[in-house]
């Protein structure tokens, strides 16, 4: 019984991916993020694909500032996706 819970904690802590970071020209950039693990909720997402913007923004130096953010999906029912817009200033 352990060794099920043990694999099912691994499995759902595994349950997220973030998109490679996308120019959308003008400056801006888009990144995505979903789950599938039931302890996430859009929010969780979110910040997960904020801070893959923070990363490529500090990569040149600068700081990430996001212009929108949107999520879809409902925990434990459907993936839960957020999407972030930004730029590097």
């Amino acid at each position: 019984m352990k060794t099920l819970l043990a694999i099912a904690a691994v499995a759902l802590a595994s349950c997220s991916s973030v998109t490679p970071v996308a120019s959308l020209g003008n400056g801006s950039y888009m990144v995505g993020a979903k789950s599938t693990a039931l302890g996430r909720g859009p929010t969780d997402v979110k910040m997960h694909a904020i801070k893959q913007a923070e990363r490529h923004c500090q990569k040149a130096g600068k700081t990430a500032v996001i212009e929108t953010t949107k999520s879809s999906g409902a925990p434990g029912w459907t993936p839960v996706n957020g999407e972030v817009v930004f730029r590097c200033d």
